[in-house]
């Protein structure tokens, strides 16, 4: 199923579909920083988007097309530094609405490319290589870029946060605290045999993998989180019960893939003060994703479509103003 996904976005770009525009004040600079997965050694090419003062242009990467000013000299201003994840078989510009909403509000936002779990290549999804290689992966992309000279002064003694979707929320999870286990994957996915995330996440890890340790992937630097329907299955109830940082989870109602009755319901006896939980009835997985062209989502399966009647455009110009709010009110 996701190689059928990946063959119509690779068709869509190839023939020059419409594209789809987000909206964009002209202040957002964009450019493209090289990280490597500390994990597996491999490159996670990371998309970097922050305040310029330089004109925006009309631009398309891949099948989005959106304003920004390629290659611009930063602004000299920054709130500080947000990193996102985006989920497995996903991009880095899978969140480009959202990003921009940060950017417009002074944030530095930095989104990589996870090797082996990306629209190009996900042939490595559900192994302990890209669970543990995720959140590393993503330190090393806050490492980058407050170590760029474009933005090492701007985001000195400026806080990070973190947010992500699906496996990116797996990721922003690890990321404030919780201990994932592969035990607890395959547990689950024997007592839920039938659950969309097992049958489509390669979720059933071999003995040898189970194995494996999943510690010592947490991130002091993050101070605050947003994990959007994510991958849950490889934490224990209690799994957030610690987490010492503000965190939020986004959970969607109509969702095909995690839907939160078999997976996020379960850990809300167990949560933490700080953790917001939200859910959002009518929403479906991909709801909080920046929209592909039609000429792509009409190919895509159910459980990647928006439910019938969900009006995802202004659903994210009300979320993206929700999901600053946040940022600004945690990292201060």
């Amino acid at each position: 199923m996701f190689r059928l996904l990946r063959l119509v976005v690779f068709v869509a770009i190839a023939i020059g579909v419409s594209m789809w525009i987000s909206e964009s004040r002209g202040d957002v600079g964009i450019d493209r920083v090289m990280v490597t997965d500390p994990v597996s050694g491999k490159p996670a090419p990371t998309t970097v988007w922050y305040p310029s003062d330089a004109p925006a242009k009309s631009m398309e990467l891949g099948p989005y097309s959106f304003r920004a000013a390629p290659g611009a000299v930063p602004n000299g201003t920054a709130r500080g530094l947000i990193v996102v994840s985006h989920g497995s078989g996903g991009s880095s510009l899978a969140h480009i609405d959202t990003a921009t909403a940060l950017v417009e509000a002074g944030f530095v936002v930095a989104a990589p490319r996870h090797p082996g779990d990306n629209f190009g290549n996900a042939f490595d999804r559900g192994t302990w290589q890209v669970f543990a290689g995720r959140p590393r992966t993503m330190s090393a992309v806050v490492d980058t870029v407050r170590a760029d000279p474009r933005f090492a002064e701007i985001l000195t003694e400026k806080p990070t946060g973190a947010l992500g979707l699906s496996m990116g929320g797996y990721t922003v999870l690890a990321l404030v605290g919780g201990v994932p286990n592969l035990k607890a994957l395959a547990a689950f996915c024997e007592d839920n045999a039938h659950d969309a995330y097992c049958a489509l996440g390669a979720a059933r890890p071999s003995a040898g993998e189970q194995e494996k340790s999943l510690t010592g992937l947490a991130d002091p630097r993050i101070r605050a989180a947003v994990a959007i329907a994510p991958a849950t299955a490889l934490f224990a109830d209690d799994a957030f019960a610690s987490i010492a940082v503000p965190l939020r989870f986004y959970v969607a109602g109509q969702d095909g893939i995690v839907h939160p009755d078999q997976h996020a319901e379960r850990f809300r006896a167990h949560f933490a003060p700080g953790i917001e939980y939200v859910r959002v009835e009518v929403a479906g997985h991909v709801s909080f994703t920046t929209p592909l062209p039609k000429a792509i989502t009409w190919a895509m399966p159910a459980f990647l479509r928006d439910p019938k009647g969900f009006d995802r455009e202004t659903f994210l110009k009300n979320w993206n103003r929700d999901i600053v709010a946040y940022f600004e009110k945690n990292l201060r």
